[in-house]
């Protein structure tokens, strides 16, 4: 009787497309983004002191109401933009941080300009 060697391989190929969240790939941005903070740190105090609060706050000074709700949001919506900026925090809060309180603020303008309309 005869032996006979078979070799036999197997070959173990399991390719696997991860793609990555839009949050991981902001936050890889984000993190990109910390050797510029100081462009960031002049362009969100920029916007947000010169365009967005003085805007809405005249919005909310057209329409001759004074809401304490508004005038709350806008507040803290600006001191916040400071404080993830002043602090030195890194730019995955920070950015997420200014960009939630313009909307904020912009809603507001776009409220008052439909009352006034």
């Amino acid at each position: 009787m005869e032996t006979h060697m078979h070799s036999f391989s197997v070959r173990k190929s399991i390719s696997r497309s991860t793609s990555k969240s839009p949050f991981s790939k902001f936050i890889a941005w984000a993190d990109r983004m910390d050797h510029d903070r100081l462009i960031i740190l002049v362009a969100t105090i920029l916007i947000q002191g010169c365009v967005t609060v003085p805007f809405a706050m005249w919005s909310m000074n057209a329409v001759w109401v004074y809401n304490e709700l508004q005038m709350t949001i806008i507040t803290i919506g600006a001191f916040s933009v400071l404080v993830t900026n002043l602090a030195v925090m890194p730019m995955r809060f920070t950015i997420p941080t200014f960009i939630i309180c313009t909307m904020a603020q912009i809603g507001i303008i776009v409220l008052n300009i439909i009352y006034l309309i």
